[in-house]
């Protein structure tokens, strides 16, 4: 299911691009095309809070408590290597490279509207911020106060996961009832997120403060791409796995199982909904799913597990290919749309499977041995 996401997020940014090069795209003739990014995003963080909120309850189920070493050495080993790697492929190599530098200066920190005081950052300043592993904050600091485009923006969901697992840990195993420590992360975060939203109004329409606005502005968007409430909403479907399988079973029906998903579909069709809302409908859907037992059937072997596995390098990879085969097939007369796709789809491919199989297997097999050992003594 992730690798078809994956391509999906393929597609939408290689219509953006299309759109940067002044052509026609698919997100011009479809709304849903247009919402379907951060929902795709939402998904993938109520995804990753079940998993990882699933193996540290399991692990303090059976152990008493949680190994902060295990997780904290297991989500280095799996995200930091491809992650550092492509962040200075994205900033030092590829700008540097003279096929794609009339692109580069065309699109990247050009201000969209010019300050008298510059940029807040340079752009060795936004490499930096990336490099401490906070790229969700270079995209609301280069969106809302610079105004510009920097590069590997799409890198901003990695940075919230990676905020997300500086605490969770401890919610969880700091926690004598982990579904009020859940709730009470899932409340924190609203609340923040309404005082961000109220100092906005406050400061746009009461205080008439441009620079102020412009501050809260970013607070909002930065409280917005934290979708702290998408990991919590996967994190309280692992407690009632784990916890509360009875109650699943007793609420988890077929019928309210189509109709959560078909709720899920006309909110999509209609633009009327919240990151928010659809994180539970999403997880309560996921929650039938294992509670019927049963995987979809097409998605259940041992292909699509692969292609699973290699998602993150897609998703890493993808955004360096499609600028390379724009520039590459236009330099040999061979552009067009389909040619775009295929090139793009299939280059992306290619280098996610290379990266996996040479650069991040290493990396794994040293993460395999740390913090899943108990479930393999479980076994």
């Amino acid at each position: 299911m992730r690798f078809f996401f994956a391509l999906i997020v393929i597609l939408i940014h290689v219509e953006l691009y299309r759109g940067y090069i002044f052509e026609n795209t698919l997100l011009e003739k479809s709304k849903l095309l247009r919402d379907i990014g951060p929902v795709l995003v939402s998904f993938f963080f109520v995804i990753s809070g079940f998993l990882i909120s699933y193996f540290l309850l399991l692990e303090k189920k059976k152990n008493g408590s949680i190994s902060y070493k295990k997780f904290y050495k297991s989500r280095i080993l799996r995200i930091w290597p491809l992650y550092y790697l492509t962040i200075i492929i994205y900033w030092k190599i590829l700008p540097n490279l003279a096929i794609l530098e009339p692109l580069h200066k065309a699109f990247f920190f050009v201000q969209q509207h010019p300050s008298k005081h510059g940029m807040l950052l340079s752009e060795n300043n936004y490499f930096i911020v990336s490099m401490l592993f906070l790229p969700q904050f270079t995209y609301s600091i280069a969106s809302i106060i610079d105004g510009i485009a920097t590069y590997a923006t799409f890198t901003w969901s990695i940075g919230v996961e990676e905020f997300f697992y500086l605490f969770w840990p401890f919610v969880l195993n700091k926690s004598k009832n982990e579904k009020k420590g859940i709730t009470k992360v899932f409340l924190l975060y609203f609340a923040i997120y309404a005082l961000a939203i109220l100092a906005l109004v406050v400061s746009k329409y009461v205080l008439h403060s441009g620079l102020l606005s412009k501050l809260s502005t970013f607070a909002v968007f930065s409280m917005y791409l934290n979708r702290i409430s998408c990991m919590c909403a996967g994190g309280f479907g692992a407690y009632m796995v784990i916890n509360n399988m009875d109650v699943l079973q007793k609420y988890c029906t077929v019928p309210r199982a189509y109709l959560a998903t078909a709720l899920i579909i006309v909110l999509l069709l209609t633009g009327i909904f919240t990151q928010d809302v659809l994180a539970i409908l999403y997880m309560y859907v996921i929650l039938c799913i294992i509670v019927f037992g049963k995987p979809i059937p097409i998605l259940d072997n041992k292909i699509f597990s692969y292609l699973g596995q290699v998602t993150y390098g897609i998703y890493m990879y993808h955004s360096m290919v499609i600028p390379l085969a724009y520039v590459l097939l236009k330099k040999y007369n061979a552009f067009n749309m389909y040619s775009f796709y295929f090139c793009s789809y299939v280059g992306t491919l290619i280098i996610a499977i290379v990266s996996y199989e040479f650069f991040e297997k290493p990396f794994l097999k040293l993460k395999e041995k740390n913090l899943f050992a108990f479930i393999k003594t479980k076994n």
